[in-house]
């Protein structure tokens, strides 16, 4: 991390901290399909996760990292009133609403910089979980279809990416007048504008799934959707920056 902190330093960027849990040998489906989901489990698992968010929170104050982000799509079953994958209850604790307020106090308690907190794109309309009022920003990661065709224009793109901003995600900010950031989560591969529509999966859990075999590369659908995206947000003041996501960066 240090070493990337170095790189972004030299070039005149910014550094945003965003660890993420991951699960191994599963995919993050498999595994909140397979753990019991019981009070007791909930609460060793929320003091673990707080225990390694605080541990990065740390990491970030000591080495003057600027952003620091938590959250994201493989945490989500334990929000507050979670939901699994196929829309059943994570049967989360009644008392996560005070622990995720508490885990934002702590954070901020430990890291003097600005403070982020990631949800994907498809829950921003059903989201009111009162702790997002305590961060600094919102990050919406946006993976979803532009698309249903397989070789959409540009035009197209935006016209589905300006519906998708006016009339979803307009309604966190209005919410809770945080400024928002986008994540773009579109691999380059055929078929990512429309979320993979011509496989049998969806492109992210394709590319996590390393037995779905060989996919093919599309670096030009990817640099249209993020053209797309990038002329399309620049107009709305409330979205204050993107994050590109899913960069390998030991591809330097």
């Amino acid at each position: 991390i240090l070493k990337i902190y170095n790189y972004a330093q030299d070039a005149g960027l910014t550094l945003a901290l965003y660890p993420q849990p991951t699960f191994s040998n599963v995919t993050k489906i498999e595994y909140w399909a397979n753990v019991p989901l019981t009070y007791n489990w909930w609460l060793e698992w929320f003091s673990q996760y707080e225990r390694f968010i605080l541990n990065y929170a740390d990491f970030a104050q000591n080495n003057s990292i600027e952003i620091f982000i938590f959250g994201g799509e493989s945490i989500l079953p334990a929000l507050p009133n979670g939901r699994l994958s196929n829309g059943n209850p994570s049967n989360t604790p009644y008392d996560f609403p005070e622990k995720w307020n508490a885990l934002v106090d702590k954070v901020r308690a430990k890291y003097s910089g600005q403070i982020i907190f990631s949800l994907p794109s498809y829950l921003v309309e059903d989201i009111d979980h009162e702790f997002l009022v305590q961060v600094d920003a919102i990050m919406v990661e946006n993976a979803s279809a532009l698309t249903s065709s397989t070789s959409p224009s540009i035009d197209d793109l935006k016209s589905k990416f300006t519906q998708i901003l006016d009339q979803s995600f307009y309604k966190i900010y209005d919410r809770f007048q945080k400024p928002i950031i986008i994540g773009i989560k579109y691999p380059s591969i055929d078929g990512s504008a429309s979320d993979c529509i011509n496989y049998d999966n969806l492109c992210l859990e394709l590319i996590e799934d390393r037995s779905s075999g060989s996919l093919s590369i599309d670096l030009n659908e990817q640099a249209d959707i993020y053209t797309a995206i990038l002329d399309t947000i620049i107009d709305r003041e409330w979205i204050t920056g993107v994050v590109s996501q899913g960069y390998y960066p030991a591809v330097i």
